[in-house]
């Protein structure tokens, strides 16, 4: 999903961007799910980072570049003047982008006083009629200034189909978000065969806590990948501890295995319900709590 859509810009514009309806719409920074970062350190290698930390983190880059794409990809269209525009509507295109085989044009207009709805619509480039175009994007934003919602999909499928060279991913992507003091956001991705769900909130401090399913090595030989549901949670500091429901690979029929790390994400308990290596005294939340996607 990381390439799944390409970068399309608008060209060649000249009009003023409606700014009003441009401003309902969700931002890249909004909605980046927040897992704080290692940083090198100097130990020689004398501690060990806590596996679930890193598991965390990969499954974090991986969501954020699926959600990134579309995100960044409406943030460079309506950067530029609409094609046309009115008080409560705005058009980007049709246009058709340097050596691409479609056509794409964005729609934006208030539905009510505080939502807005989008489409970003695209068509075989050599197809004329205004009916071949079909949606790619379609999303529906609450702008009230109390909390600010929405939820958006994605037809990476379409996408494909229209540009293959541009977007080799297929499937699909559907989220959710809630913007206030704290940020709240559901998100699934699919291939049309299987979908992972992934439930992200965010403290207004900098706390976060991260649901998610995932296929990697989560415990064990690095080359032997495990099934697992999990729940990281972590403090402003970095600090956090991570529960999972592990099975196959060297999880065999299955175990719940848990985590914590220091602020360096330096593992610094670990247990798998039989076998337990380090101070439980050190986690930072005491209790192990499982994800409920």
């Amino acid at each position: 999903m990381r390439h799944a859509l390409a970068l399309i810009v608008c060209a060649g514009c000249s009009a003023s961007p409606a700014q009003s309806l441009v401003a309902a719409l969700p931002a890249r920074a909004e909605l980046h799910v927040d897992v704080p970062a290692a940083a090198d350190t100097a130990d020689g290698g004398a501690t060990t980072t806590a596996q679930l930390y890193l598991v965390t983190h990969q499954t974090s880059t991986q969501l954020n570049g699926a959600v990134d794409s579309v995100l960044d990809l409406i943030g460079k269209i309506t950067s530029q003047p609409p094609t046309h525009a009115g008080p409560d509507v705005a058009e980007w295109g049709p246009f058709t982008p340097s050596l691409s085989p479609a056509t794409y044009r964005l729609l934006v207009h208030r539905v009510a006083p505080d939502q807005v709805q989008y489409h970003l619509d695209g068509r075989p480039k050599d197809a004329s009629d205004d009916a071949a175009f079909q949606p790619i994007i379609t999303g529906l934003s609450n702008d009230g200034s109390d909390a600010r919602a929405g939820q958006f999909a994605v037809d990476v499928n379409l996408a494909h189909a229209l540009d293959p060279a541009a977007n080799p991913g297929t499937g699909a992507l559907q989220a959710s978000y809630q913007l206030a003091a704290a940020t709240a956001v559901r998100m699934q991705l699919g291939d049309g065969t299987a979908a992972a769900a992934y439930r992200y909130d965010r403290g207004p401090d900098g706390s976060g806590d991260f649901r998610f399913a995932t296929h990697a090595n989560i415990t064990g030989d690095p080359a032997n990948l495990e099934d697992g549901i999990v729940r990281s949670r972590w403090l402003p500091s970095g600090a956090g501890r991570g529960d999972a429901h592990v099975r196959n690979g060297d999880a065999g029929a299955g175990m719940d295995l848990s985590e914590c790390w220091d602020p360096s994400f330096a593992r610094t308990f670990v247990t798998n319900g039989k076998d337990a290596g380090g101070d439980p005294a050190s986690c930072v939340f005491p209790d192990a709590v499982f994800a409920d996607l």
